[in-house]
Parts: structure tokens; C-alpha cells; sequence
């Protein structure tokens, strides 16, 4: 081996030293809240709003939804909170958050030789928020709910750093929303006309 050769060999090999020692912390995206404040309320005849939480989320494998800079069942209550309105009455609106997870699935990758000259998607993510809103009108005796079943899945190539995954969660959560908010007030607008203020 020539001296140039071990020379070029030897700084790798320091380089290689001098970045072990160094302990990377990854960089984190500070994103702001997903809000709705700036939508329009939808407004009930009811004497209260109850916001009910009834998806626990698992923070083990495939579940990922703990690890969103703004976790799905967070945004979802936030929504209930900021949308509906109570506008009094003898009615009552229970808000209820069923499910509101986030799985992460392996993808197939290219294999052999070629998986050096390909970027594959390398994980699927697959969004789920299913919502309930009833509402109970003890004069009338009447009970009615609609429902909102909403899903939303992407795919992250296998290079992906984790900021660029972040970014791509908090997408995948804006999107949902989106969804989910056209859904349930079509659902309401339908369904909960009585109770609904136009």
C-alpha cells in the first residue's frame, strides 16, 4: 500500500473516531397548534357541549401517534372545543372521540445490487379518527348522533431524515382534520337541523 494510500486510510479512520464521540441530538420542527378558532362556530341549541376522550393511546409498535408534533387526539378534542358552541337551550351535545390513531407499517424494499440506485417509500402511515356527536333533548325526548369516520395514509421514502418525517406527520394530521371537519358538519347539517343554528 503506498504512503498516500495509508494516509487517506488513516484520516477515514479519524474521521470516523471523532464522529462516534460526538453524541447528535436530531433536530426538532417547532410546529404551531392545529387550530379552528378561525372557522366559522357551529353553533347548537344545547345548554352544554361535553368534550369526551375515549381513545387511549398505545405508545408501542405499530402505534406511532404519541411520537406527532401534535398528536391526533389532541387536534381532534381542540376541535370539539373550538367549533362547537353551545348557545343554550334544554338539549344537551356529548362530543365523543373514539378512536384517533396513527400505525406505521413497513413497506417492501428493493433488494440486491439495485437497491443502491433506488429510493424506496420505506414505511406507510396510516391515519384514523372516528367521532361521535349526540345529543339529548330531554323535553322531546329525542336522541340522535352522527358520526365521522375519516382515514388518511402516506408514504415516507427511506432516506427521510426526521425532520422531514415530522414534517410529513403534521401534514398527515392537517389533512385528516380537513376531512373530518367537512364530514361531521355535513353530518350535523343533514342530520342535527333542529339543534343547529344556520
Amino acid at each position: 500500500m503506498s504512503p498516500l494510500s495509508r494516509r487517506s486510510l488513516l484520516a477515514s479512520f479519524a474521521s470516523v473516531v471523532v464522529l462516534s464521540g460526538c453524541e447528535m441530538t436530531p433536530p426538532q420542527n417547532n410546529f404551531a397548534a392545529i387550530g379552528f378558532s378561525h372557522l366559522q362556530p357551529l353553533v347548537l341549541q344545547v345548554n352544554r357541549v361535553e368534550i369526551q376522550q375515549d381513545y387511549e393511546m398505545p405508545r408501542q409498535a405499530p402505534h406511532v401517534g404519541h411520537r406527532f408534533p401534535d398528536p391526533l387526539p389532541d387536534v381532534a378534542e381542540r376541535w370539539g372545543r373550538q367549533r362547537l358552541k353551545a348557545a343554550g337551550g334544554e338539549a344537551q351535545a356529548r362530543f365523543r372521540i373514539l378512536e384517533a390513531s396513527v400505525i406505521q407499517e413497513e413497506l417492501p424494499t428493493t433488494q440486491g445490487l439495485k437497491r443502491f440506485f433506488v429510493i424506496d417509500q420505506s414505511e406507510r402511515y396510516d391515519g384514523r379518527l372516528r367521532v361521535e356527536l349526540e345529543i339529548s333533548d330531554r323535553l322531546s325526548g329525542q336522541t340522535k348522533t352522527v358520526r365521522a369516520d375519516v382515514r388518511r395514509s402516506v408514504t415516507v421514502p427511506e432516506d427521510a431524515s426526521l425532520t422531514e418525517r415530522e414534517a410529513i406527520w403534521f401534514q398527515l394530521t392537517e389533512d385528516l382534520m380537513r376531512r373530518f371537519d367537512r364530514e361531521m358538519e355535513q353530518a350535523m347539517r343533514e342530520n342535527l337541523g333542529e339543534w343547529l343554528q344556520s
